[in-house]
């Protein structure tokens, strides 16, 4: 059997909750004043094949592995106490990576999909939301209180209901499991728990030791570490400018250090041809203008895409870091030519090994906790990239095709269909200088907010966003209030006006937000009730709501200021003095007063919401929302587009 599984622990209770992952069939086990499940779960641990969790490696397993090797020590009444003492201890523990070859196989979502990234770290709580179930509150009593019998009933129907959204989330991620078992039977390697870039580096550093006979662990201790790196070091010879303020800037740009031991370098800013494009230490950016475009008759509106840019680049340019030497250039070219016949015949398991180890390295190469470091590796590949996307701009310009967009590995044109061939001829000219190969994409429209917001729609109809036009969004994002780009999408593909998508919209989950909270982040319900102001604390970590023409108001509470070391900070009445000399002095003053209070602000100032951590109801009836509120929020977008 493999269950699904969540613990929850207090002083004097200690519940284990599980679903059968095929059939469904629920238990659950617990150790408190009122019974004692030991053996049962001891019984229980021995006979499962296998458990999947959220974050299980580095909590949940911990303590069962805990309660494994020191239930003979406490009995039922204490040893509720010490699994809590145990994990608070976990709490205070940085970088725990839990414990090696658990008794039971442990398949953990949370490292799965790379929770423990701080970019993108993600509660259960939070998926919760993402996912849209009804019910999303939080535990019902605080993690130290001591709970009544009554109590223990009410946290064991919440430990099922987190236990339920694991499983949901686990049918989520089949798909990611399924490779990492193809995976994992192919190399023999053990990837399950392994995010994507972790087992790119996994599978090279497999197949670079298999074919130079080096020890993993010795080649795991390798890095190339540079004191500098200056551009004119970096340059491929291929990089040449003919406007005169290209070669001016390009030869300046040589000078420039891009790593000294006061840090790197921040990244310049060009025109050219009346756009603005900033080059830095990842990949170009063109300061995108809020503006739309729609193919006509006559025009040709296009995306020319460069294909693997940065696994094409480091094949074909002959890179490598400089510690694992040519050998790594040899091993990265058959990944790609094992991956190019791998999509010939339709071997859908190596193309995405292949794509794996070609894009999930690249980024290891800026890593100092990785072998594959090498800085210098790293800004060559970047670096030389955007100079050769600022050749291909120049000869656009130069030939008056305009470039209307530019972003890491790609620019968008729009021209005449009469210059179409002139493109061409210029981008088969930049493919034989580069070494890569140009894709289009034709579309229909594209409608930019700025470089990190934009919707379009290709020839053939496929729509593509991004940013606050995003509708298909990963778990981790915001997935508050998707009726916005439901109603863009619907405004500038169909031509429907806001005020009809949002007003007709039926989904009350399209129109729910919400907010995080934190050990310094806090919210409360503010509403007026028998002629005064009622305050409600809410759940600390997810607090979801809709915006409505009569209801509360949601405050957002945040710590004192701290000084730098840890004091709360002072208000300076000097400087108000200062800023108003006029003001009569009545009363002495002490300069320094310690703020004590927490600051408040509302979440949504001038609005009214209403709290949906618990959906009743999906009837759009059953809601006062307030509409012009939401269609605000799309106007405010679309007004920055037609400004």
């Amino acid at each position: 059997m493999v269950e699904i599984y969540d613990l929850e622990t207090y002083k004097n209770a200690f519940i284990y909750c599980y679903v059968n992952r095929d059939t469904l069939e629920k238990g659950h086990f617990e150790i408190s004043f009122r019974k004692d499940d030991t053996q049962k779960i001891l019984d229980h641990l021995k006979i499962i094949e296998g458990q999947i969790g959220f974050n299980n490696i580095e909590f949940d397993w911990v303590v069962l592995d805990w309660l494994i090797n020191n239930y003979e020590f406490y009995n039922q009444y204490s040893l509720p106490q010490a699994i809590y003492n145990k994990v608070q201890e976990l709490f205070d523990t940085e970088g725990y990576k839990g414990i090696r070859n658990p008794l039971v196989p442990q398949l953990d979502l949370y490292r799965i999909w790379h929770y423990s990234n701080k970019s993108r770290a993600t509660s259960l709580k939070w998926l919760e939301f993402a996912m849209r179930m009804q019910n999303i509150e939080d535990l019902p009593y605080k993690i130290d209180e001591e709970l009544t019998s009554e109590m223990i009933d009410e946290i064991i129907e919440y430990c099922y209901h987190d236990v339920e959204a694991t499983r949901q989330f686990y049918l989520k991620s089949l798909d990611k499991i399924e490779l990492r078992k193809k995976l994992q039977q192919k190399y023999g390697l053990n990837l399950i728990n392994r995010p994507d870039v972790g087992m790119a580096e996994d599978l090279v550093l497999d197949s670079y030791c298999k074919s130079t006979g080096l020890d993993k662990n010795y080649v795991r201790g390798l890095k190339t570490v540079h004191s500098f790196i200056q551009v004119n070091d970096i340059i491929l010879p291929q990089i040449k400018f003919q406007t005169d303020y290209m070669k001016n800037w390009f030869e300046k740009f040589k000078s420039v250090y891009l790593l000294t031991p006061r840090g790197n370098w921040k990244g310049q800013t060009i025109e050219l041809f009346d756009e603005k494009y900033d080059v830095g230490l990842g990949g170009l950016h063109i300061e995108q203008k809020a503006l739309e475009f729609y193919k006509t008759e006559s025009t040709f509106l296009a995306e020319l895409d460069c294909s693997g840019m940065y696994p094409t680049f480091i094949a074909k340019h002959g890179m490598y870091p400089a510690h694992l030497g040519k050998e790594f250039l040899i091993l990265y070219r058959q990944i790609r030519d094992d991956r190019m016949e791998a999509k010939r015949i339709g071997d859908k398991t190596m193309d995405a090994a292949g794509k794996l180890m070609g894009n999930g390295t690249f980024g290891k190469f800026g890593s100092d906790l990785s072998y594959l470091f090498d800085l210098k590796m790293l800004y060559t590949t970047t670096l030389n990239n955007q100079l050769f996307l600022l050749m291909l701009i120049e000869q656009c310009g130069l030939n008056d095709l305009k470039v209307i967009s530019a972003n890491t590995d790609s620019i968008t044109v729009n021209i005449d269909n009469s210059k179409k061939p002139l493109l061409e001829s210029i981008v088969d000219s930049w493919e034989k200088v580069s070494l890569h190969t140009l894709e289009y994409t034709p579309y229909n429209c594209i409608i930019y907010r700025d470089v990190n917001n934009y919707i379009s729609q290709t020839i053939e109809g496929k729509i593509k966003t991004k940013g606050c036009f995003e509708k298909d969004r990963d778990f981790h994002k915001n997935h508050s209030m998707m009726i916005v780009p439901i109603a863009l999408e619907k405004y500038y593909i169909d031509g429907i006006t806001v005020e009809t998508t949002i007003k007709n919209h039926t989904d009350i989950f399209d129109f729910c937000k919400a907010v995080k909270g934190n050990k310094a982040i806090k919210y409360k319900n503010k509403c007026w009730k028998d002629n005064n102001w009622k305050e409600i604390e809410l759940q600390t970590r997810v607090n979801r709501y809709i915006v409505v023409n009569k209801g509360s108001k949601l405050i957002k509470i945040m710590n004192p200021l701290l000084t730098e070391d840890g004091n709360q900070k002072k208000d300076k009445l000097l400087k108000y003095r200062k800023e108003n000399p006029q003001q009569l002095d009545l009363f002495h003053f002490v300069e320094d007063v310690v703020i004590q209070k927490n600051r408040e602000s509302e979440v949504e100032a001038g609005f009214f919401t209403q709290m949906m951590n618990r959906i009743e109801s999906l009837n759009i009836q059953d809601y006062d929302i307030n509409y012009e509120y939401y269609i605000n929020e799309c106007y405010k977008i679309i007004n920055q587009i037609q400004k």
